[in-house]
């Protein structure tokens, strides 16, 4: 029997996670899924022997074993190559999806046949789980491409490729960048173009952990590097599009503004060689812009303080936008 839904997710030195993943499916509300663990070659930790092992005692998921030392995206790649169903959802290994995290999305999918549905999802402290509203009323957003492509410069919904369910069919052609940080960034504006239709939903069902040692914060220059070089990717990417405009002053603005995961040192450096000839055109004239440009040092502060303080502090939420 074909489950509904591919469950991918890659591991890299997770052991202490792993239970706690199995749990989490586990619990959710919908079972018709196949859970695909991908495990990269080496590890600091016993994630082979550990996965190998509770395999072997219960025999309810797949495991793929990497035969090269890949990284996260290649992860991916591989658990979409392996998976039967006509759906996926990216989940790391770290994180706390909701209970009903495959309940809602799919039911949403199959309601409007969608290629993509997002949801939301808070930012939380290595322990944090959902806190679910139950009273709260949740409203699911209906787009066609021009109208996702619109959301998604809008910031309407994260880039992150855990809060999404996919059909297969989309994105099996469509692959992650490997060992980069910001693979999320190129994959989501890429499936955008091949999606005639695209749901999100404002109901948060994913806690995305702040984890130290995580690949997104254990080096954050890197991160920032990577984020730059994603929206360069990008931009070129919708260059032959009609979106070309757009996507060119949504680009440049996010490059602007990933420099606030850099450290204070990487940041002068990098707005001394690249950062202030690459604000021009209306984003120059903005007052943001203005800011960058003519006193880079406050707007460092102001940029690291949003994201650290507002943007990812303990109970945010991922789309802050009403729609």
């Amino acid at each position: 029997m074909v489950p509904a839904v591919s469950v991918v997710v890659p591991v890299k030195d997770g052991a202490r996670y792993i239970r706690s993943c199995l749990d989490f499916m586990k619990s959710q509300t919908f079972q018709d899924f196949e859970l695909i663990f991908v495990i990269g070659k080496t590890h600091a930790d016993d994630t082979i022997e550990l996965i190998d092992r509770l395999q072997a005692e219960e025999g309810s998921f797949k495991v793929v074993h990497q035969s090269e030392d890949t990284g996260l995206g290649e992860n991916r790649n591989s658990g979409v190559r392996a998976a039967t169903a006509d759906l996926i959802w990216f989940c790391d290994v770290d994180d706390a999806p909701s209970a009903y995290f495959l309940e809602d999305m799919v039911r949403i999918q199959r309601e409007h046949d969608a290629d993509m549905v997002c949801c939301n999802f808070i930012n939380t402290t290595p322990s944090g789980l959902i806190k679910e509203d139950l009273s709260r009323k949740y409203h699911v957003k209906v787009m066609d491409r021009d109208e996702a492509v619109q959301s998604r410069f809008n910031e309407e919904f994260p880039v992150a490729s855990w809060s999404k369910l996919f059909k297969k069919s989309v994105i099996e052609d469509i692959g992650f960048i490997d060992k980069f940080c910001a693979e999320d960034i190129v994959h989501t504006f890429s499936v955008i173009l091949k999606c005639d239709k695209v749901c999100i939903y404002d109901r948060p069902l994913y806690a995305y952990r702040q984890n130290e040692g995580s690949i997104c914060s254990s080096n954050p220059d890197v991160r920032a590097v990577d984020e730059i070089k994603a929206y360069r990717i990008v931009e070129e990417i919708y260059s032959d599009t009609k979106y070309s405009e757009d996507a060119k002053a949504h680009c440049m603005l996010m490059r602007m503004r990933s420099t606030g995961h850099m450290s204070k040192k990487t940041f002068m450096k990098y707005f001394e060689e690249t950062g202030h000839d690459d604000v021009t055109g209306p984003l120059a004239k903005s007052l943001e812009g203005r800011l960058y440009r003519n006193l880079p040092a406050l707007y460092y502060f102001a940029i690291t303080f949003f994201v650290k303080y507002i943007y990812k502090r303990d109970g945010s939420k991922g789309m802050r936008k009403r729609f």
